[in-house]
Parts: C-alpha cells; structure tokens; sequence
C-alpha cells in the first residue's frame, strides 16, 4: 500500500502526464491546414507547348530517316510504308511500296546523316552511300506531320526516293 507521502508523488506525475499530453494534443489541433491555392490561369495555360529546338528537331529528322532505311533492311516493310508522309502514301499503295522496296537495295552510311536545311515544318537530310554503291550521298526531304517527321516519297524508289 502506498503512503501519503508515495501517493502525492505519484499524483503529481500523474497530473504532470496529462498536462503535457493535453497541451500537446491542443498544438497539434491548433494548426491550420495550408492554405488551397486557387490556378489564376486555365487548366494547361502553364504547360509549355512541345515545340522541339533545332538540335531536337535536327537529330528527329536525322532518326527518321535511319529509323526508315533500317526497316527498309530488315524488310520491315509495313513499318517502313508507316515513316512515309501522307501524300507519299497517296502516290503508293503498301504493297506496292513493298514490291518495289524488294526490287532493289541502296547500301548507306548510317552513321554519316546529316541535316542540311532545315525549315518549318520541312528538312532536308543528307546520307551518305558506303563506298562499295558510288562516292556521294543521297537527300531525304523530310516533313513533320502530326509531330513526326515522315519522308516524301513521290518518285523514285523506296531506297532512292524524290519528293515532289
């Protein structure tokens, strides 16, 4: 059994706990949430447009190109008829974009692409032939279409094509 002296002691502690454990409980109810903040601007308004630099839209067009002549190698030819532009495509049905593709191969340089001119919306990319073609190079005209650059492929052939 407690004494006078052990039970006073212990009631102190004990209103002590509950103080500090009720002024806790009262700070922390005290705070206030952050404050909402309401958009000053339409939804969208501060997103930047995808609009590419130069350098993105050189070495875009650069990777369309490659990207075509590799499915063109690996006659993946459904893929490669997908890199055409929408007109090249009215010109040329995908099987007789196919066909033509199978007739011939140019060998190019892969890793000598190059952009030349590039204007809205329009490039031009320069690829070089391997040695055992002829010496020179070969100009793919490039157009962005729905944000992706596709190649013009009106005359010609698929390995070798001319725009308009």
């Amino acid at each position: 059994m407690l004494t006078d002296r052990a039970w006073a002691r212990n009631f102190r502690w004990l209103t002590l706990g509950i103080g500090i454990g009720l002024s806790l409980i009262l700070i922390g109810c005290s705070r206030q949430p952050p404050p909402q903040l309401t958009p000053t601007s339409p939804p969208g308004a501060l997103q930047t447009p995808d609009e590419e630099t130069p350098e993105e839209a050189q070495a875009a067009a650069r990777e369309a190109v490659a990207d075509y002549l590799r499915a063109l190698y690996a006659q993946q030819y459904k893929q490669a008829y997908d890199g055409l532009s929408a007109a090249s495509k009215e010109h040329h049905s995908q099987e007789a974009f196919a066909a033509a593709a199978k007739e011939g191969q140019v060998v190019y340089d892969l890793d000598m692409i190059e952009v030349k001119q590039l204007e809205d919306g329009a490039a031009y990319v320069i690829v070089a032939l391997q040695e055992e073609e002829e010496p020179g190079n070969k100009s793919f005209e490039v157009k962005k279409e729905s944000g992706q650059w596709k190649i013009v492929y009106i005359e010609g052939s698929p390995f070798f094509p001319y725009g308009e």
